[in-house]
């Protein structure tokens, strides 16, 4: 019976609702204007109950500013009597728990910027300005209440199987009929040559061909992060995969090791077709000066638990969130003597007992007079973002709501998707960001985690990542079909499904495809492999990859009738198959 329950709700914890609030939570947004703030509805469209909205929130923002200095005040007492060495796990957890987190920095910045953007609107009388302004408030709002929404449901029971089960079985992609809603310069007489107004999800890249998808990012050189020693600054406290944060100097990593390939090498696709990304990078290894913090603080990412229960009574609790042995990505640590242990001997050699379940959990159970021998550990690769404190997050925005499944430049970043085999379209892995420059703040919807991909990419169940076997030669089906007596052309995305229900991409119609197919098309065959050999890829892999990514475009370009004005790459498809050590 548990079996049968962890597979299904493995399966259909991919099928949460874009506008599902986790229960409990204080702030929650429904389509298409109103937010729940703390027990308080307001309808943001309306400019009394805006400006009662203010009021409000100052209150709420500057609880939770007092709520932040309290629960500082708490871990600074806590960690003056004892050290964070010497806490137990479940000490460990609590701290971190009580801890001010960056989620409600995240949810004190979003009220704020929403606070002064309704004082400006009150006083524009421009109506554009002011329509401007209240878009701007409710991609905030939304924005803030998925900081609230659960990954996965919080209970699942069995009128909810069948129902979430028919939604995971299919998510459909390029089923669109009706033009995009935001075309500037538009040509009646060939939609798919427009580009889409001025937004902050993309900007018209500049001559694509040109870009040195090696460095990527438009920097002047590629970064070296394996050169210098880095010191342990905190855990990674989002996400599934493991990693931690570093810093060297006034330089901040992000490091997750998982995904550690795909990242680097899509960022730097979506990062060159006009989309905002944060510069990724792979490195093959990390020096780390050693701190047990490295060790103890390894798993502290929040838990993903979801309920199982007969008719509100419940049977089970899953965890979706794994536990990783730090010890797996360790390659080896280097003593101040200069001997080398592998990860093995380190971890036998560090505990007293290496053979208890989670050993690093117990304080007691470290050698001390090991600990104070290593100089540093060196890590296995990672994949690599650097953490620009001047920029600041508000919270995930998804592809559906707000009329985002209408906008030509997220449709056109499905077809970019499936190019890429990038199936993990999740509404955690977006963001909303707010930058300031010389005009005043703005915002910037960015693509945050762009891992999931170069595998395996349709199929419900059977997605892939880094898996250059499964990843297919084409991705497209397009042909002539009748339709009431007359032949019209039929344009297909067949190969490729994302993991949940993506408004955006479902919304995709041929003219949109085209106008992403035109941009993909600029990209060389020698910028593929740059951005590929950057990211870390085995020369085999280079050259699979490479040679399936330019059978996929070739494809693209010719269902979309686009072979007339884009003539085809060479691809040499003779080798179907590589024999990887990993």
């Amino acid at each position: 019976m548990h079996l049968i329950l962890l597979v299904l709700s493995l399966l259909l914890c991919q099928t949460v609702s874009p506008v599902e609030a986790s229960k409990g939570h204080s702030i929650s947004f429904h389509q298409p204007s109103t937010v729940d703030l703390c027990n308080k509805r307001f309808d943001l469209a309306k400019d009394e109950e805006l400006s009662h909205f203010v009021i409000y929130a100052e209150k709420i923002i500057s609880e939770l500013q007092d709520e932040r200095k309290a629960l500082e005040n708490r871990s600074r007492k806590i960690l003056a009597n004892q050290s964070r060495d010497d806490l137990s796990q479940a000490e460990i957890n609590k701290l971190q728990r009580e801890e001010p987190r960056s989620l409600a920095k995240k949810d004190i910045r979003g009220l704020a910027a929403m606070v002064r953007l309704a004082k400006a609107s009150a006083q524009d009388q421009s109506a554009p300005h002011r329509h401007k302004i209240q878009q701007q408030i409710l991609e905030l709002a939304y924005a803030v209440a998925n900081n609230h929404r659960s990954p996965t449901p919080r209970y699942i029971g069995p009128l909810d199987l069948p129902f979430r089960f028919l939604r995971a079985l299919h998510h459909p992609v390029a089923k669109g009929t009706k033009p995009a809603s935001n075309l500037a310069a538009c040509r009646p007489d060939d939609l798919s040559r427009a580009d889409p107004e001025q937004s902050s999800y993309w900007r018209r890249p500049a001559l694509i061909r040109s870009l040195d998808l090696y460095t990527g990012f438009n920097r002047a050189e590629l970064p070296r992060f394996d050169n210098c020693t880095w010191t342990y600054s905190g855990p990674k406290k989002v996400g599934g995969n493991p990693g931690y944060d570093l810093v060297s100097g006034e330089q901040r990593l992000k490091i997750k090791f998982g995904e550690i390939h795909s990242e680097p090498f899509i960022s730097r696709i979506f990062d060159a077709l006009g989309y905002h990304v944060d510069p990724t990078d792979y490195t093959p290894l990390l020096k780390v000066k050693y701190d047990r913090r490295l060790l103890r603080e390894f798993n502290l990412r929040p838990d993903m638990k979801m309920r199982a229960g007969l008719f509100f009574v419940p049977v089970h609790t899953f965890n979706f969130q794994k536990i990783h042995d730090p010890f797996d990505f360790i390659d080896h640590a280097v003593l101040k003597s200069g001997n080398i242990l592998s990860s093995a001997e380190l971890k036998k050699a560090i505990f007293r007992n290496p053979f208890r379940k989670h050993p690093e959990w117990y304080p007691e159970n470290f050698r001390t007079e090991l600990e104070t021998q290593i100089d540093y550990i060196v890590t296995s690769a990672a994949n690599i973002q650097i953490d620009r404190d001047h920029l600041h997050t508000v919270g995930p925005w998804g592809f559906g709501g707000l009329g985002r499944e209408h906008l030509r430049e997220l449709r056109g970043a499905g077809v970019l998707a499936a190019w890429l085999g990038w199936w993990d379209s999740r509404f955690e892995n977006t963001r909303l960001r707010i930058v300031k420059t010389e005009q005043g703040e703005e915002l910037q919807h960015l693509f945050s985690d762009l891992g999931g991909g170069l595998g395996r990419s349709a199929g419900t169940f059977r997605h892939s990542n880094e898996k250059p076997n499964d990843f297919a030669w084409s991705f497209t089906r397009g042909g002539l079909v009748r339709r009431s007596g007359a032949a019209h052309w039929q344009f297909e995305i067949a190969n490729y499904e994302p993991i949940e229900d993506t408004p955006a991409f479902e919304n995709i119609t041929i003219d949109d495809a085209r106008w992403m197919g035109r941009l993909i098309a600029q990209l060389s065959e020698r910028q593929i492999k740059d951005a590929l050999i950057a990211s870390g890829f085995e020369p085999a892999e280079v050259g699979v990859y490479s040679e399936k990514l330019i059978s996929r475009r070739n494809h693209l370009i010719h269902d979309l009738q686009l072979a007339s004005e884009i003539p085809p790459l060479l691809v040499n498809q003779t080798e179907q198959q590589i024999s990887l050590s990993h």
